[in-house]
């Protein structure tokens, strides 16, 4: 090798090679695709706990709605009971087979002529015609288990339940 001859001595030797800059890009493009898809989940998870959350205490809500002026004034009121059967049709979409449980029971007891026909609610004469006179006089019987329902069944298992998804509470 002739010292003077510049010809054989590589030109370029800080360029990177091919392999170098793919396997930068394919290290890139992984990262960004692990990453999006954790940011993803996570926001999904925390989008599917609000609108539990948010389903659970609108249920509630009706329970604390209809003890105002007073316990039996949710009988002349036609939009209560829609409102309370459609927080209920909401918690059989997205809500827990335990809660789902409890507040078809809590439905049932305010409301005993109700029946749940493949997840949709439907008046049925369910109940013989002395059953409705003494149902029809026990409003605030009737009352009395849905509250009791709520506070004592209900509001422990939300709770729970709402506890087990720890990492989504807004502490502050």
């Amino acid at each position: 090798m002739d010292p003077g001859n510049l010809s054989t001595i590589p030109q370029n030797l800080n360029a990177p090679s091919m392999t170098g800059a793919a396997i930068t890009t394919l290290s890139t493009l992984i990262g960004v695709i692990v990453g999006g898809l954790i940011t993803y989940l996570v926001t999904f998870e925390r989008q599917k706990y609000e609108l539990r959350r948010d389903t659970y205490l609108a249920f509630i809500g009706f329970r604390i709605k209809g003890s105002y002026p007073s316990s039996v004034e949710w009988i002349e009121d036609r939009q209560f009971r829609q409102d309370l059967l459609l927080a209920k049709y909401k918690i059989d979409l997205i809500g827990s087979a335990r809660i789902k449980e409890i507040s078809s029971r809590a439905v049932a007891a305010l409301f005993p002529d109700i029946q749940i026909v493949e997840d949709r609610y439907k008046t049925w004469p369910v109940l013989t015609k002395v059953e409705k006179v003494i149902t029809a006089i026990d409003y605030p019987g009737r009352w009395g288990a849905f509250q009791k329902i709520c506070d004592n069944e209900l509001k422990p298992a939300i709770q729970k339940e709402l506890e087990s998804w720890w990492q989504f509470w807004r502490r502050g």
